[in-house]
């Protein structure tokens, strides 16, 4: 299972990446934010230790 974090400011983008990421069966969206900020602050206290970082553009 791959483990999804989403990050965007745009909540009707986030919403269709979740929603692109639910139509496979080996994917899990984790959790979504609104910035990278906001995504660092919160894998920190839900202390969320990731072996490794992706980042990707979709636009």
């Amino acid at each position: 299972m791959i483990r999804v974090c989403v990050i965007d400011d745009e909540p009707l983008a986030r919403r269709g990446v979740v929603s692109l990421l639910a139509t496979f069966d080996d994917m899990q969206v984790t959790a979504e934010y609104e910035d990278g900020i906001t995504a660092l602050a919160g894998c920190w206290r839900s202390r969320r230790i990731w072996s490794s970082w992706t980042c990707r553009c979709l636009a």
